[in-house]
């Protein structure tokens, strides 16, 4: 959610509202949303402008353009506000359009408006990750602990697997001098849609930490919920594909040979700037006895087992395999002296790549 960003110099500001009222005509403006580097507080006088108009009664339906001003190039995708309105609550275009809601934006018209928009993108993204998450995990999902972050963070990181030329967006928005801003700005509108969330029942927050309520767990089991999250992805990619959105970034970077060489030098960072960036499922909880333990803690049953039982290296343990069909059931021994401590532990197998399974 940003709404309150530094605003634009009044020069820059008076070209973009310029443009957008040309391409409007004696259409009404509903919205302008400013995105991308300019608005990710980048210092250089030449981030690239990415604007996002929304008109009602707009023809055609969908429109891209690019201005070059001065130093600085400015891309304008206008969409009539029906379009725009069933891209952020529906995924009418897998979100080509209302995914500039996700990340750090200047709402220069309606502030209201886009904010409304926002929430609603925001609230389907997460039920989608929790959906993602219950089929990963069917038994332990029920008990799961997460944190708002974990919803920002997969969102982000599942468009940059779609997209990899979007490592260049992702590195823009984590510089040093706005990385902090940027974050806040963005987790505010995934905490206010957990909010609205619990209110329909779909989550129950304790402590900082949401959880998976119980019927929506079992709404997301159905069979008909997976096949329809495997087709979003495909989705997302073929229409921003056919709305042309890439060809147009890159036609504009081609008439900025500053953001063109940064794009071209970033094919040898991409792994270490992901790298860099958090692991969702670190903020992703599993309960035991020994309190809370991150789901990214990949460990084998050993040494998951000292962690639990609070043992040094020194002690012995044994292991003992006591069956299991969706996931591996095992019997821990721990001994200190006199004393065996135990514990059963449940190793879950990812059935994500199973795609067939119900």
């Amino acid at each position: 959610m940003v709404q309150n960003l530094k605003d634009p110099s009044k020069a820059v500001n008076e070209e973009i509202l310029n443009f957008c009222r040309h391409i409007a005509g004696s259409n009404h403006i509903t919205a302008v949303c400013v995105s991308g580097d300019f608005a990710f507080g980048l210092p250089s006088s030449k981030a690239l402008i990415d604007v996002v108009l929304v008109i009602r009664g707009f023809q055609p339906r969908l429109m891209n353009y690019v201005k070059v001003f001065g130093d600085r190039t400015m891309i304008v995708l206008a969409a009539d506000q029906w379009v725009f309105e069933r891209d952020a609550d529906r995924g009418f275009l897998g979100e080509a359009l209302a995914s500039k809601l996700i990340f750090p934006y200047i709402a220069q018209v309606n502030p209201s408006y886009l904010h409304d928009q926002e929430i609603k993108l925001k609230k389907r993204l997460i039920l989608e990750l929790l959906e993602n998450l219950v089929l990963d995990f069917p038994e332990l999902s029920y008990e799961l602990r997460i944190r708002p972050e974990y919803f920002m963070y997969g969102t982000i990181l599942s468009r940059v697997r779609l997209f990899p030329s979007m490592v260049y967006i992702l590195a823009n928005l984590m510089n040093e001098e706005s990385r902090e801003r940027n974050i806040g700005y963005m987790l505010r509108g995934f905490k206010e849609a957990l909010q609205e969330l619990e209110k329909e029942d779909a989550v129950v927050s304790s402590d900082g930490y949401v959880k998976v309520s119980s019927c929506f767990a079992d709404k997301a089991k159905n069979p008909r919920v997976r096949f329809t999250n495997l087709l979003k992805p495909a989705q997302r990619t073929l229409f921003a594909s056919l709305l042309g959105i890439f060809p147009s970034i890159l036609n504009a970077f081609s008439q900025n040979r500053e953001i063109l060489a940064r794009l071209q030098g970033m094919g040898g960072e991409d792994a270490r700037i992901v790298s860099q960036f958090e692991v969702p499922e670190k903020y992703v909880y599993v309960p035991t006895v020994g309190g809370l333990v991150p789901l990214a803690n990949r460990t084998d049953i050993k040494a998951f087992a000292r962690k639990v039982l609070s043992t040094g290296e020194d002690v012995k343990v044994a292991v003992e395999r006591l069956g299991g069909v969706l996931n591996d059931v095992y019997l821990i021994r721990a001994r200190m002296g006199d004393r065996e401590k135990k514990a059963v532990v449940k190793s879950f197998k990812d059935w994500s790549s199973f795609k067939w399974f119900p």
